[in-house]
């Protein structure tokens, strides 16, 4: 549906994501290789998704960021 540059800030440091909004859920992934590298589904893990007030600027926070399926 919508694809956007981001980029994402971790204790890895911050590194570039292609934001994906697709019609079954939300997709991260890396813009080199294009591989996924998060999946938040809309039947089950987006609940409480949204955007967040940060440092002058919104960003997306999602529902479970301690899942363990960063890569």
């Amino acid at each position: 549906v919508a694809r956007f540059l981001a980029t994402k800030h971790s204790w890895r440091g911050r590194y570039m994501r292609i934001f994906v909004v697709a019609e079954d859920g939300l997709y991260t992934l890396n813009p080199q290789t294009f591989d996924t590298t998060n999946v938040w589904l809309w039947d089950g893990d987006v609940v409480d998704a949204g955007a967040v007030l940060g440092s002058g600027s919104d960003f997306f926070s999602p529902p479970d960021a301690r899942s363990g399926r960063d890569a």
